[in-house]
């Protein structure tokens, strides 16, 4: 059976053979890429130049109908062709009757001659508008990578800049990077820069900065370890990165939550795949919980689920302030 072309693929293929024509939508959290396709697709369309008279940007949330119809329908000067671009509509969530009759109007007989691409940081699949352009266009969402896929594109680059960093090391510094290319580029270029021929482990402990996810995982380890010392000096760390103090003690909150669940069906006999499944996370990601809780008691994690909503009750009644409550929260832990 054929496979299946993706969205991203379709678009890729279109712009690689010049075949860009309609209505796209692109969306989704990693930007990096988005922005990628956009300049792309602003690389073939005009084609025969004259930017400033066949490339028109507008403002979604405050251009008019009348306006949008002015753009779609004018023709276009010395090019066959010209591309619209309507940013943050927020039409493909909420948008008005007179809206979706316009927009179900425009894309169903968009003219042959405009590229219409609309940019939104999020949509909602239910709405009316969106299934139009579903039916009548092209929707790409760019979500994030897959760690698979980060590796890969982490190994090109090191190719490209003529270095070295094996595979283990890439899936190290991916696993402590923040989600998404545009922090992924970033790191990767500071170790490009400041590395010799080989990037290593140590490397990339000196000089990546952490992702909250992973400072919180470290704050499990200094639990684990009862590492009072170390797991004030994160804390501190995260204070003055201004992080906010409710997020992590939540991040926390999830992290026990993930490893008991986890203890609990590998205690049961269920295989791995199982547990990864029911997590709802990529083996590279679940192997941290599940390889985590081996360090803790049933106990002790279903005490730290329980305790995190009594702190919150505590907050929200101005007993005790946010970064009060995660302080008692991990020294607590250690304590016991």
């Amino acid at each position: 059976m054929a496979v299946k072309e993706s969205d991203v693929m379709k678009l890729k293929r279109e712009i690689k053979e010049k075949g860009i024509s309609g209505a796209y939508l692109f969306y989704g959290e990693e930007l990096y890429l988005r922005d990628l396709y956009i300049d792309k697709i602003r690389g073939v369309i005009p084609e025969d130049g004259f930017e400033e008279f066949n490339l028109i940007t507008l403002d979604g949330k405050t251009a008019g109908l009348e306006t949008m119809a002015d753009a779609i329908e004018s023709y276009p000067m010395m090019s066959e062709k010209k591309l619209v671009i309507v940013r943050d509509s927020g039409i493909f969530k909420k948008a008005r009757e007179e809206e979706v009759r316009f927009w179900t109007e425009e894309l169903k007989n968009l003219p042959d001659y405009c590229v219409l691409l609309f940019i939104e940081d999020s949509v909602d699949k239910r709405s009316a508008v969106y299934k139009v352009i579903s039916k009548n266009g092209t929707a790409v969402d760019f979500a994030y990578l897959r760690p698979y896929e980060l590796t890969a594109w982490v190994q090109g680059e090191v190719l490209k800049a003529k270095k070295k960093m094996s595979k283990n090391v890439i899936e190290y510094f991916v696993s402590v990077c923040q989600d998404g290319l545009i922090n992924l580029k970033n790191e990767l270029d500071k170790l490009l820069c400041a590395c010799d021929e080989e990037i290593t482990e140590f490397d990339v402990k000196r000089m990546v900065s952490k992702s909250l996810n992973v400072q919180v995982f470290d704050l499990s380890d200094c639990i684990m370890q009862k590492d009072t010392d170390r797991a004030f000096t994160i804390l501190q760390d995260l204070k003055t990165t201004r992080e906010s103090a409710f997020t992590i003690l939540y991040l926390l909150n999830s992290m026990f939550d993930k490893m008991l669940l986890s203890k609990l069906m590998l205690a049961d006999g269920a295989p791995v795949s199982e547990v990864e499944r029911r997590l709802g996370l990529p083996p590279f990601i679940a192997k941290k919980y599940y390889n985590g809780a081996k360090g803790f008691s049933e106990e002790f994690l279903t005490e730290r689920v329980k305790r995190v909503p009594e702190l919150d009750l505590a907050i929200k009644q101005g007993k005790i302030a946010e970064w009060d409550a995660l302080y008692k929260f991990i020294f607590e832990a250690i304590g016991r």
